[in-house]
């Protein structure tokens, strides 16, 4: 094996483990896998950015852009919704009226975007009609793969490929304006594919794969693998709904952070300030105005801040406006309210601030402790 293979090689496997093990987003493992391939000589400039002057891969981020819009639109979720069952409803009643429709859409609309409408609310409506989700949710992912296959813009592969044949019919065309021979493409006049080309073939394809998901699938799907009172709805209090949210590992709160600045101003109802403790300093004289303050992450900023030649102190000027005018405040933090004296923990707020700031919060908040293993790790 050459060195430029073993390269090409290694290159594949570490972006095959990058995108396993999501070390970055997908699009930046990709890209540096090219500058890799590039620096090293392997491909010249000219080959690393071609792809990007592919009409079909241009097409293809106008079809998300338009994708995005009709999925805010809520049409999508309207006419789904009417065409599911209401009552006495059977895995296989829904599958015949859900699976088609879902097809039709993702023949002129992305895969991704059509799962992420349809995947929640399919999950709801099963719960509701005391259905097992896990019987309809691999079939509706499937349902708009065998939908896509039927129209040009159905899947971005149909999208990439009509580009590329556009591309070969130009250098087949050119060689010949200089005096080559003819190609395949050329011969049989192929310069691409229209929006139908291949309905010839996906439609008979796809009503196959609709029958199967209809009748057969649910032989094959395992039931609930969760218990149905995890998620009976008639225990929670009246007004309050339920909602199932996904977050990745990258995602920049996934516990104290998450909650305060994203989930209590819902359920509070209020518009509240959300500062980071290392901007408090430089914000106190706003925040201790406000009705509502959130610090994020207390104790990584200086206890003291200097201001023209005057030392603050500004936590502890927060904690004091907040106790005299009434501020909902909200804090977290990986401090620990122990005292200095306890060698268990050094890194204690009122180490940190002093007991008259620890006194302070006693009376204005009360601590809640999260208890378990960081979920960034």
């Amino acid at each position: 094996m050459s060195f430029s293979s073993f390269l090409v090689a290694a290159v594949l496997v570490f972006m095959l483990v990058a995108l396993m093990r999501e070390y970055l987003r997908p699009g930046l493992i990709l890209f540096t896998a090219v500058v890799l391939l590039l620096v090293a000589g392997i491909i010249t400039p000219e080959e690393a950015i071609k792809g990007f002057s592919n009409k079909g891969m241009i097409t293809v981020a106008l079809l998300y852009l338009v994708s995005e819009g009709v999925r805010k639109s809520g049409i999508l979720e309207r006419i789904v919704f009417h065409m599911l069952p209401k009552k006495n409803a059977s895995i296989t009643s829904a599958g015949f009226r859900f699976y088609p429709i879902v097809s039709f859409i993702s023949a002129f609309f992305n895969n991704t975007p059509v799962v992420v409408i349809f995947a929640p609310m399919i999950k709801n409506w099963a719960r509701k009609m005391k259905l097992p989700p896990t019987k309809f949710l691999i079939p509706l992912s499937y349902a708009t793969v065998i939908g896509g296959i039927c129209t040009l813009i159905g899947t971005t592969t149909n999208l990439v490929l009509h580009g590329m044949l556009i591309q070969e019919y130009k250098e087949e065309a050119t060689a010949v304006a200089q005096g080559g021979t003819e190609g395949i493409l050329m011969r049989f006049g192929i310069d691409g594919m229209s929006m139908f080309e291949l309905t010839k073939v996906g439609i008979f394809i796809a009503l196959a794969g609709l029958i199967y998901l209809i009748f057969f699938s649910k032989y094959l799907l395992p039931n609930n693998r969760m218990a149905d009172e995890e998620f009976d709805d008639s225990s929670l209090a009246p007004g309050m709904i339920r909602h199932e949210v996904l977050l990745g590992n990258r995602f920049p709160g996934l516990g104290k952070t998450l909650i305060c600045e994203k989930i209590l101003p819902v359920i509070l109802g209020r518009k509240i300030k959300t500062v980071n403790a290392r901007d408090m300093g430089a914000q106190i004289d706003e925040l201790v105005k406000e009705r509502a303050v959130i610090v994020d992450d207390l104790g990584k900023e200086p206890v003291e801040y200097k201001n023209y030649g005057n030392v603050r102190k500004p936590f502890f000027e927060l904690c004091d406006a907040a106790e005299r005018n009434g501020i909902l405040l909200i804090i977290n933090t990986n401090l620990s309210p122990q005292g200095v004296n306890n060698p268990l923990y050094p890194d204690s707020i009122e180490h940190r601030y002093g007991r008259e700031v620890l006194d302070r919060l006693h009376t204005i908040v009360k601590a809640v402790l999260f208890r378990g293993d960081s979920l960034r790790r």
